[in-house]
């Protein structure tokens, strides 16, 4: 097993903390260059991999650190202060290698983690791919964008539309595949952000088996813990606000049309496009907020907290079943 992290959440927090650390100078030198080129340099992708970063969540079952959400935002807000390429990347590559570690078949982890080896991913959730079912899988034929770090990732995931026997369903899956076997569209020509090489990448006609495919709404997790019941956009949300927290660093500038979540605290300022009343999701996370103090601190971390307590699997075909609390130690 390539990392050994400690089952307690303070003392797993640490480890983590310190790796980020650990790879402060390599992600500093390399920055530059990431930018240049497009791509994190080789050099900040083995410290990112080697340090257990890019496990930061995958089941633990897999040799990950499958880190609690609010863990979650004090790495990634911790790397983005550094380096907020390597930040992102780390992001994106976390989540595309435990979402699939966490709901794909055995079958499919034993040729995905060869030798009990943890691979490198990146993914794309929009179902912007066409699986056409055939015997014993899908023909996927599809274009993605913004799959930051696909330059250097193993395993690739996206999300597909099903067309069966000629007709398009209402079935949406997330499918993975070799990056061997994907085309990458040198399209990132942007302002920021370069170094996460976020190029679109493309599959002609490529048969992928079943036993890579889930539905993201519907499967249970077969590995890992309450952090994999949460469903989407819980898996994901709470490192965005992460990434944003750190690369403001702490000095923010307020929007005119934002709530001011900085009385009292460290004087960040966090813009949210919706009022508290007008997304039931946000309306639940400010209810556990601190009253009158939404700082960075007061409000997202208990906010995380509230809302990992009680996990919701939501099947939205169907019902959202509460899950018994599980409280962070």
């Amino acid at each position: 097993m390539l990392w050994n992290f400690p089952a307690g959440r303070q003392e797993k927090r640490q480890v983590l903390l310190n790796a980020v650390e650990d790879v402060r100078e390599v992600l500093e030198a390399g920055a530059d260059q990431a930018e240049e080129e497009g791509t994190l340099p080789q050099a900040s992708v083995d410290a990112l991999y080697e340090s257990g970063l890019l496990a930061l969540k995958l089941p633990a079952e897999l040799g990950g650190a499958e880190a609690d959400p609010v863990t979650q935002v004090e790495v990634i807000e911790a790397l983005a202060r550094i380096d907020s390429a390597a930040a992102w990347s780390t992001m994106i590559g976390a989540t595309s290698i435990a979402a699939p570690g966490a709901y794909l078949s055995d079958e499919a982890i034993g040729k995905m983690f060869a030798g009990g080896r943890p691979p490198k991913g990146a993914g794309v959730f929009v179902t912007a791919g066409v699986a056409v079912a055939t015997e014993g899988g899908y023909t996927v034929n599809g274009r993605w964008p913004f799959a930051s770090g696909i330059r250097h990732a193993e395993w690739v995931s996206g999300g597909v539309r099903v067309v069966r026997d000629g007709s398009e369903t209402s079935e949406r899956l997330r499918i993975v595949f070799p990056a061997s076997q994907v085309e990458i569209h040198d399209n990132w020509q942007v302002a920021g952000l370069k170094g996460t090489g976020s190029n679109d990448y493309s599959v002609t006609d490529l048969f992928v088996p079943d036993e890579f495919a889930w539905d993201p709404m519907t499967t249970a997790p077969k590995r890992g813990g309450p952090l994999f019941l949460m469903g989407l956009p819980g898996l994901v949300a709470n490192e965005h606000a992460a990434f944003a927290l750190g690369v403001g660093g702490g000095r923010g500038t307020p929007s005119s049309a934002s709530p001011r979540l900085g009385a009292g605290g460290e004087g960040r300022w966090l813009s949210l496009p919706v009022s508290p009343s007008s997304a039931p999701w946000v309306g639940a996370t400010y209810s556990c907020a601190p009253s009158g103090r939404w700082s960075s601190k007061s409000w997202s971390k208990p906010g995380i907290r509230c809302a990992t307590a009680t996990p919701l699997t939501c099947n939205f075909r169907s019902r959202c079943e509460v899950r018994p609390p599980t409280p962070l130690r």
